[in-house]
């Protein structure tokens, strides 16, 4: 068990290595691109960006892209299912670590050149609000962070294995149920409450409650996996 777990995650590894480095690439140097155009024009150009935004976009796409890219792939070259389940949870827990790690990274690295080149008031690079990162301290936002990351990937692997058991009609109908959150009063105003217990700075927060989401998505995702052909819905 443990070798097939291994030799999932090698595999997983070397399906997402390229992709993750073609990514951190682009927006690296999209960034260093407009920071130098701000330094060169002195200033006349500025700009602001929470770099969370495009990495939990990326995460998201990436997610819901995965499951169709491995799974059959995986099981075909002899693996379990209950073992490739695990694989994707320690998977997905190093992966958004790793997001979240160099996430961090950039932002410090962005720190150092703007403070370098004096560029403080006119370009902003961070993962949060600067205000909301002095109030809960860098560690608290990271943890925070990465839980969101975490939380974002699980999820659209989730809704891309619903699309792939089910196919346009399972998506349908999961688009359906969480409209209804938005639309419906009293459903909102429930889907509020719960979300109060994992925003950071509301009175019900608690570290222990951000488990909870992503936990409950890998469930959801293991129960659909378990019975899942190898041929998806949207491939018949």
């Amino acid at each position: 068990m443990l070798n097939n777990i291994k030799a999932n995650l090698y595999f997983l590894y070397k399906e997402s290595v390229s992709t993750i480095i073609i990514f951190w690439s682009i927006f690296l140097a999209s960034l260093l691109m407009f920071f130098t155009i701000a330094v060169v024009l002195d200033g006349n150009v500025a700009f602001y960006l929470s770099t969370t935004i495009p990495v939990g976009i990326f995460t998201i796409i990436f997610g819901a892209m995965y499951v169709k890219e491995t799974f059959p792939f995986a099981i075909k070259l002899g693996t379990t299912r209950a073992n490739f389940i695990i694989s994707v949870i320690i998977y997905s827990l190093i992966f958004t670590f790793v997001m979240a790690i160099l996430n961090l990274l950039l932002v410090n690295l962005f720190d150092f050149l703007i403070e370098r080149f004096s560029m403080g008031e006119e370009v902003v690079v961070t993962q949060f609000d600067p205000s909301f990162i002095e109030q809960f301290g860098i560690w608290q936002t990271f943890v925070f962070g990465y839980f969101i990351l975490l939380t974002l990937f699980v999820t659209s692997l989730l809704f891309s294995m619903i699309l792939y058991r089910f196919g346009y009609i399972g998506g349908g109908i999961t688009a359906v149920v969480l409209l209804a959150f938005i639309f419906i009063n009293q459903l909102r105003e429930f889907a509020q409450e719960l979300l109060s217990y994992v925003a950071l700075g509301h009175e019900n927060f608690a570290n222990m409650y951000l488990i909870i989401p992503p936990l409950v998505a890998f469930i959801l995702f293991a129960i659909l996996i378990l019975r899942a052909s190898v041929i998806g819905k949207l491939v018949k």
